[in-house]
């Protein structure tokens, strides 16, 4: 009855609902918003894989010279699947992941595993459902990759304890190398495309006794805040090494 029939208790009252009810839808919202945020992941990553898989290095150039008009000189090298990770170690001798993908969503053994930032580490293990990654943080890690500019190419390894640096390793001493130089993978990785970035020159030292520098690289991913990944499959992997096996044979 006050407020009904009492204009200024009636503003107070309203302007009191009010608050109340926003309160709590914007609560309401918020919880809606964190259990779609599953769903809007999800579909960024889908979004990220078809992009992904309109880059050029994602492609296997077949072109030959020939009379014969074709209306495509290209196939598709190397496709994506996206990926949650559910375990990670960065502080061991030997590190590794766990994704929450498996044989049943067309993972291998030996196939790459990038960020939208850089590389992660080689697919090991597969089950149905999940994948066991070594992480680049890993010391039998062997990564083809290069500096970006001249085109000198090593073999990208870990030999400490920091997870925010690696080392490229059989870098010529009359290589040019500047602090900040950019490194990415080479075209001799059978694991990962062509130009994925790795990260950038820290330091670079040519190593007492040898013609060869040893590079200090800080990684472009961030190995312990890793959350949504992609595998790497190479379409064309197993062809390249049947035939390179097979010329190894005939060699021995």
């Amino acid at each position: 009855m006050i407020v009904n029939n009492n204009k200024k208790q009636n503003q107070v009252y309203v302007s009191s609902a009010n608050r109340v009810t926003g309160s709590f839808y914007e609560r309401y919202d918020k919880i809606i918003g964190f259990w779609n945020l599953g769903d809007v992941n999800e579909e960024l990553a889908n979004d990220n894989k078809r992009l992904l898989e309109q880059l050029p290095n994602a492609y296997f150039d077949n072109q030959v010279d020939t009379i014969e008009v074709r209306d495509s000189f290209f196939e598709q090298q190397y496709e994506y699947i996206p990926a949650k990770v559910v375990n990670n170690s960065v502080n061991r001798y030997d590190n590794y992941l766990t994704l929450n993908r498996g044989k049943s969503h067309g993972l291998r053994n030996n196939t790459g595993v990038i960020t939208s930032n850089g590389i992660v580490g080689v697919v090991q293990k597969v089950s149905k459902n999940y994948a066991v990654v070594m992480s680049v943080l890993h010391h039998n890690t062997r990564i083809s990759a290069k500096l970006k500019e001249s085109e000198y190419f090593g073999s990208l390894v870990w030999k400490n304890n920091d997870p925010l640096y690696m080392y490229l390793d059989a870098i010529p001493k009359h290589a040019i190398i500047e602090l900040g130089d950019t490194i990415i993978t080479s075209s001799y990785s059978s694991k990962f495309p062509e130009g994925i970035m790795v990260g950038v020159v820290e330091n670079a030292e040519v190593v007492k006794g040898s013609n060869f520098y040893e590079v200090k690289v800080k990684l472009s991913s961030d190995m312990s805040n890793l959350s949504h990944v992609f595998v790497v499959n190479n379409l064309l992997k197993e062809e390249k090494e049947t035939l390179e096996k097979k010329v190894n044979t005939e060699d021995e």
